[in-house]
């Protein structure tokens, strides 16, 4: 027998300081013949019992090599299978938790040959399979095998259920909630067999839902947000189409198709056909279909400027949709009164002098805004006031008291935007000042600036592009685009 122990004077230092001695000598085993499976004592002294022993069978390691039970402490190993005659090795290795206290693997020890003089036969699992091998979530699947040759003992184990003992059946019923890997392991003592079956889950899946929506300009790319936006029934399948549907009215668009949907985002284009304003948009992955959502789909409706219809008395009436408001104009002389109103409720009351050029009172075009001109009587400048009513929000937007002649005002098609221009006496007569101001978001736009060359200054005329620029044209000259987005 021949023994190579090597230890270093730092690791016994270590130990004789934390155990008064550590250092673990194998000295021999027995029996020193045998079969696979058989059990072999290696004798052992002295030594810590932390961390595990290695035990190779001619450069085979055993799968089971363990320390016997206190006060005893000989290690246990099993002839592994695939072992044969040649050289017995052992080796303590300690584990993290054992190098923290100081005690360190120990040496490598060559104990000698063992004779291995055979091993039992080997079982055999001739087939193992699962019927059906592809289930809905919620059903069963039989999982079936034969074995053949000599089986002491059968084990099912998957990751969700651990290790089921199965000796003496053939099949197993299982009903796994999702897709699951089963594998089956025949024992004739320690020689065994393993094969593996897989049982395909289509897992159900509730409807999608969308959360929020995220859009641009019409034609723009646009986000959906939600949850069970894709849809894919396993590993190796095509996902299931997922669509976003837009729709506008009464108008439903084609779908969109997203080519790489995700669980809680659809990205595609809005439709370039789709107009600024409120629309509705649902997701359809498959043949599931969500709940519509609505957003509002950016920009200003393209088109050209209407200009407002002043009034200088009696009555009229704007509709737009449900809603239905009155202008009623009284007074006599210069002097006049302008309330406007839907239905009972007052929005708006304002008193006006009427002047030599485009005085009176009006509606937009969506009847969103009240518009009054009038001279402005507390100058003796010929001055003009304007003023704009926000009916939504019941303020007044543009309060312009220092206006010249020719007064013009204009919306644009959604009456997002008013554009009004006069002449600027201060320039001279033949000169007028242009100026756009955003109703929704309540703020001026830069000024166009000066027309020049007008006669009656009232050739004035507008339009949206591409649902967030106004171009303009006064006295034959183009003006802009001004950005309105």
């Amino acid at each position: 027998m021949f023994i190579r122990c090597k230890l270093h004077w730092p690791v016994i230092s270590a130990c004789l300081m934390v155990l008064g001695g550590c250092s673990t000598t194998f000295t021999g085993f027995s029996p020193t013949v045998g079969r696979v499976c058989d059990e072999v004592r290696i004798s052992r002294e002295g030594g810590h019992r932390c961390g595990e022993h290695v035990v190779e069978f001619n450069g085979v390691r055993s799968l089971d090599a363990h320390l016997e039970p206190r006060p005893g402490s000989d290690v246990i190993a099993v002839v592994p299978p695939g072992a044969t005659t040649g050289q017995l090795t052992v080796r303590q290795r300690g584990t993290l938790g054992c190098i923290v206290v100081g005690q360190l693997d120990s040496s490598l020890y060559e104990l000698g040959e063992f004779t291995v003089t055979g091993s039992p036969a080997p079982p055999a699992i001739s087939s193992f399979n699962a019927v059906p091998a592809e289930i809905n979530e919620g059903e069963s699947s039989t999982l079936q095998w034969a074995v053949s040759g000599a089986a002491t003992r059968l084990e099912l184990s998957s990751s969700g259920s651990g290790m089921i003992d199965v000796t003496g059946a053939s099949n197993y019923a299982v009903a796994p909630d999702a897709s699951r890997d089963y594998r089956l392991t025949a024992y004739n003592d320690c020689v065994t067999d393993t094969d593996s079956v897989t049982v395909l889950v289509n897992e159900t899946q509730g409807p999608p839902e969308i959360s929020d929506v995220d859009a641009g300009f019409p034609g723009d790319s646009v986000d959906v947000d939600g949850d069970n936006l894709r849809y894919r029934p396993r590993d190796g399948l095509p996902y299931v189409e997922s669509a976003m549907i837009f729709a506008q009215g009464a108008t439903t668009y084609a779908p969109v198709i997203d080519s790489s949907p995700s669980v809680s985002r659809l990205n595609g284009e809005l439709p370039a056909a789709i107009s600024p304003g409120v629309a509705r948009v649902l997701a359809r992955v498959g043949v599931m279909e969500s709940e519509p959502f609505e957003f509002t789909v950016a920009g200003r409706e393209n088109g050209a400027f209407a200009a407002v219809s002043l009034s200088t008395g009696g009555s009229r009436t704007c509709t737009s949709g449900s809603i239905v408001r009155t202008l009623e104009i009284a007074g006599d002389g210069e002097e006049r009164t302008a309330t406007f109103a839907e239905g009972s409720s007052r929005l708006w009351r304002e008193s006006f002098t009427l002047g030599i050029s485009n005085t009176g009172a009006g509606f937009s075009g969506e009847c969103m805004h009240g518009v009054i001109v009038g001279q402005n009587t507390s100058r003796d400048d010929n001055k003009f006031t304007l003023q704009v009513r926000d009916f939504d929000d019941r303020r007044t937007r543009v309060n312009e008291p220092t206006l010249g002649q020719g007064v013009q005002v204009l919306f644009s098609p959604d009456d997002s935007v008013v554009l009004y221009k006069a002449q600027d006496d201060f320039r001279g007569v033949g000169f007028a000042v242009l100026h756009l101001y955003d109703m929704r978001g309540h703020r001026a736009i830069p000024d166009p600036g000066s027309g020049t060359g007008c006669t009656a200054c009232n050739s004035l005329t507008a339009r949206v592009i591409d649902y967030r620029e106004v171009e303009i044209t006064f006295s034959g000259d183009g003006y802009g685009p001004y950005r309105i987005e």
